[in-house]
C-alpha cells in the first residue's frame, strides 16, 4: 500500500482517536487491561501548542482515512548520556498490516529524533503481543531488561 508519512494535524484528531480505539480493543483481545482514554479532545489538548506533551506521525493512504499513527516523545537516558526517542504508541489498522507501514512510521520517527540528537529508541511491548515483538525484532530491536516506576503527581 502506498502511504505518505507526515506529522499529525489537529484536524486528524478524530481519526487518530478512532485508530486508538481499535488499538485498545486489540490489546484487550490479548488480555491486556487497557482503558480507552485518548479521545480526539485529549489528543488536541496534549499533542499541540507550545508545550505539547508528544509528537505524532500518521500514515495517510490515498483517498482513505488514516491507516496508522506513531506517538512519541524525546527524553534523556542518563545511563547512556544521550537523548532517547520514547515510542508511546504505534498502531496500524488491521487491514493494512504486513505492508511495511509500521516500519515506515518507525523509520520516520527515528530520523526525526536523530535530527534532534537522539541515538536510541525505547518502548514497552506487552508480553502477550507476540506479533508486535516479532515486528520489532525484524526491525533490529532487542529486548532489554528494565524497571519502570510511576509517580502520580
Amino acid at each position: 500500500m502506498n502511504v505518505r508519512i507526515r506529522p499529525a494535524l489537529e484536524s486528524d484528531a478524530a481519526e487518530i482517536a478512532d485508530l486508538y480505539g481499535e488499538f485498545t480493543r486489540y490489546l484487550r483481545g490479548l488480555g491486556e487491561d487497557v482503558q480507552e482514554r485518548l479521545t480526539a479532545a485529549v489528543f488536541v489538548r496534549d499533542g499541540f501548542g507550545p508545550n505539547a506533551a508528544f509528537s505524532t506521525l500518521v500514515a495517510e493512504a490515498p483517498s482513505s482515512p488514516l491507516v496508522g499513527y506513531l506517538i512519541f516523545t524525546l527524553g534523556y537516558d542518563a545511563e547512556h548520556a544521550q537523548r532517547i526517542l520514547h515510542v508511546v504508541d504505534l498502531y496500524v489498522a488491521d487491514h493494512c498490516r504486513q505492508q511495511g507501514i509500521g516500519a515506515q512510521l518507525m523509520r520516520a520517527a527515528g530520523e526525526s529524533a536523530k535530527v534532534l540528537g537522539a541515538a536510541r529508541a525505547r518502548w514497552i511491548v506487552a508480553r502477550s503481543n507476540t506479533g508486535a515483538r516479532t515486528f520489532y525484532e525484524r526491525l533490529g530491536a532487542e529486548e532489554v531488561d528494565a524497571m519502570y516506576m510511576e509517580w502520580v503527581l
